[in-house]
């Protein structure tokens, strides 16, 4: 069995009805079986057959072990024992496979450290600073046909403790070595301490290169800066209840004049209240559809879908009976009528897509369903506040939404975890998936909020605690968890396509990031999700990476691209920038040296030129793979400081 897919729970909610009748929490859902994808998908994680498998013991890692292999239909799982008898610098490469293959690495429990889950036939890399001891890496394939590859595993380790004895001719500390001129006697090259020297300024005039007092700070940008300045921020908007929507800044947007209007967002998840009195004016209807007529008149292959579908029941109606759909559906975009909550994009067309049923039971199949149908739909952002472990099938759809353009936004998980659920973790991969984090109005990451860790994703946080927003039977009511945190990014991304609609999800996302505000204490995310600088450059169309981006057609116009003048460039525009701007000029960097590497050894197929191909390509693809995600510009520029070595090595 794969691990359950489960809503993120949320604590009693308080309904502001007449009556005093509170909605207990959530029962935590679970993966019902579904033999028709189980039966071909691997066995992840902590599930006991991982555990329980077979393994070959490679022995003592010193610095480099290769492994040959091969996967078979019957035998989809390779598990390899080593040991590690200090603290190393690990690094782990599968390549070579004619299959789409992954890659875990675990303690010998089972316990998952780190995985690499790329898609199609791409390298697999997991590096890591990891503790003396023993590891198991697991080969497994994702598809019912054989694969040979290619595991190789790295190992740097720590200097052993030095035992040495200090020679027995070290001076006493109080005699002065020969050289030593006495204390009270100044060299002769010494001037006198009354006596300044003559390249250094009096006390009083302060250095050439000190600005006055009245310049701004060194982190401001410079004039000719061509990002554009935040939105106004305004006064707070509502009351109490409305503190989450004055923390992302959601009220400057709408005085900007953006407020969600033309933008049709999917909720993944119980289901909508779809006769809310806050809701019901943002439903969508699709208008190529005849209620109840048992025909598919759009011809989309789903009967009667006039306000979205259920995958949960395999019918057309996704109405909520559960809750937490409702209260998703009502933080992205209740109405503003003056009466209860207001959505943070209170103009945007909600799609109902139900894949989870009334006790939050859903399954793999279904959430790719969901996403399938929703970007067939026209949804342009989908929201999907649903928690699991890693599905190819989920990964398949995602990728199909990165193709299109959509953007997936993710609740990051509730279990107090060190690294986010899936499909939130997806954001180490795709670059149109976000992962979204909680914290609660003093601006501190709530404890069960997953964190980013080593997992390489990429998340921001948003309010996540007594969140206010509508329920079923037309109740309202207030709800706390990272599934509540997601909507208002996703809110946040409606009010910025708002502002621009030829955004693709991919840009999205990267304004997302680029705009964060601040950084929540305990947290190791990005920063906190902002509608200030997001929309803005949306408005703008500014797209941080596109002002970044190194000038490929000239930089990169000879014998693979890399030159000393074009590494000068790299970091010269990288300054001061977003990570994503830095993330695409290096990958494009890394795509040309891949293609050199490749037609160099084609040219001197030595031995020694393939291993050290080898050596090369690992090293720079794990690079990429660990740092782009860690938004550091010096780990990526570091990239680009390789290549010229990389092209002189294999001349």
């Amino acid at each position: 069995m794969l691990r359950a897919l489960r809503i993120e729970t949320m604590e009693q909610r308080r309904l502001l009805a007449a009556d005093t009748l509170e909605l207990t929490s959530l029962t935590e859902p679970r993966l019902v079986d579904d033999s028709s994808f189980l039966l071909s998908q691997p066995t992840l994680a902590a599930e006991a057959s991982f555990q329980a498998a077979e393994h070959v013991d490679v022995g003592e890692v010193e610095k480099k072990i290769r492994i040959r292999g091969h996967v078979e239909p019957h035998d989809s799982v390779d598990v390899y024992q080593f040991n590690l008898e200090r603290d190393a610098k690990l690094r782990l490469r599968l390549h070579r496979m004619q299959r789409n293959l992954d890659l875990v690495l675990t303690d010998t429990d089972g316990n998952v450290i780190a995985e690499s889950h790329n898609s199609r036939r791409k390298r697999e890399f997991i590096r890591l600073n990891v503790e003396a001891g023993s590891y198991l890496a697991w080969v497994v394939s994702t598809t019912p046909r054989s694969s040979r590859y290619k595991l190789e595993i790295f190992a740097k380790l720590s200097k052993a403790p030095s035992n040495d004895v200090p020679p027995a001719d070290v001076p006493l500390a109080d005699v002065p070595p020969a050289d030593v001129p006495p204390a009270d006697v100044p060299p002769a090259d010494v001037p006198p301490a009354d006596v300044p020297p003559a390249d250094v300024p009096p006390a009083d005039v302060p250095p050439a290169d000190v600005p006055p007092a009245d310049d701004p700070p060194a982190d401001v940008p410079p004039a000719d800066d061509p990002s554009p300045s935040p939105l106004a921020e305004v006064g707070p908007y509502g009351g109490a209840d409305d503190w989450n929507l004055n923390q992302i800044g959601a009220p400057s947007a709408w005085a900007a004049g953006y407020t969600g209007e033309g933008v049709l967002v999917a909720v993944l998840d119980t289901g909508v209240d779809l006769d809310h009195p806050d809701l019901v004016d943002n439903i969508f209807v699709n208008t190529g559809e005849i209620a109840g007529n048992g025909i598919d008149d759009d011809g989309n292959g789903f009967t009667d879908d006039v306000h979205g579908f259920d995958f949960a029941d395999n019918d057309p109606n996704p109405a909520d009976l559960n809750g937490h759909g409702s209260h998703v559906a009502g933080t992205i975009a209740a109405m503003r009528n003056g009466v209860g909550p207001t959505g943070v994009a209170y103009d945007a067309t909600i799609l109902p897509v139900k894949i989870l049923g009334q006790d939050g039971t859903g399954t793999a199949f279904g959430m790719a369903a969901g996403i399938h149908y929703s970007v067939s739909m026209g949804a342009q952002i989908i929201n999907i506040s649903v928690g699991g472990g890693f599905n190819s099938t989920i990964q398949s759809a995602i990728s199909y939404a990165q193709s299109q353009g959509v953007l997936i936004v993710a609740s990051a998980g509730n279990s107090y975890a060190a690294v986010p659920d899936y499909p939130a973790q997806y954001s180490r991969m795709f670059d149109n998936v976000i992962s979204v984090g909680a914290y609660d109005s003093s601006v501190t990451m709530a404890d069960f909020s997953n964190q980013v860790g080593g997992s390489g994703a990429v998340q921001v946080d948003a309010p996540g605690v007594n969140i206010y927003s509508t329920l079923t039977l037309d109740q309202l009511g207030y709800a706390t968890g990272t599934s509540m945190a997601s909507p208002h990014v996703t809110g946040l991304a409606a009010l910025a396509l708002s502002a621009n609609p030829n955004l693709t999800g991919q840009q999205l996302r990267e304004l997302i990031v680029a705009g964060v505000n601040g950084v929540a204490t305990g947290s190791d995310s990005l920063g906190n999700a902002s509608a200030l600088q997001t929309v803005a450059y949306a408005a703008a169309g500014y797209i941080p990476s596109e002002q970044v981006a190194m000038t490929e057609s000239t930089a990169l116009a000879t014998d693979g691209g890399v030159t000393a003048s074009s590494v000068d460039e790299f970091h010269t525009r990288r300054r001061g920038r977003g990570f994503a701007a830095v993330e695409r000029a290096a990958e494009k960097h890394f795509s040309k040296l891949e293609n050199w590497l490749d037609r160099a050894v084609g040219r001197n197929a030595s031995a020694s030129h393939h291993a050290l191909h080898d050596d090369v390509f690992g090293e720079l693809q794990s690079l990429t793979e660990a740092e782009r995600f860690a938004g550091t510009d010096d780990g990526l520029g570091a990239i680009v400081d390789q290549l010229v070595d990389a092209k002189r090595r294999l001349r």
